[in-house]
């Protein structure tokens, strides 16, 4: 169960990573967030994304210069190997 949760979680990572990939392109090409948004969700699905939170992550584009992996936090889970995972999940039952 844990180990499936981990998986989820990096994918769920994975696709925040690409959503932030498409929104920091469409503010280099100088689009609104409005019209962001929509060529996002035409493309991807309606409940992909929310105007507003193409309008956060634009502002941060813009206000200082963003790696699509800004978060430190994204690589701790990454470099885990095969014996650390275990005794974590030894740890949490």
């Amino acid at each position: 169960m844990h180990q499936i949760l981990i998986i989820e979680y990096q994918l769920i990572t994975m696709d925040k990573i690409e959503l932030r990939v498409v929104v920091r392109y469409c503010c280099k090409r100088q689009l609104s967030t409005r019209d962001a948004a929509k060529k996002i969700c035409g493309a991807e699905g309606e409940e992909t994304v929310n105007r507003v939170t193409v309008a956060k992550l634009h502002k941060r584009f813009e206000s200082v210069n963003l790696t699509p992996e800004d978060h430190a936090r994204w690589h701790r889970l990454l470099k885990w190997d095969d014996e650390d995972l275990q005794t974590a999940l030894m740890q949490n039952r």
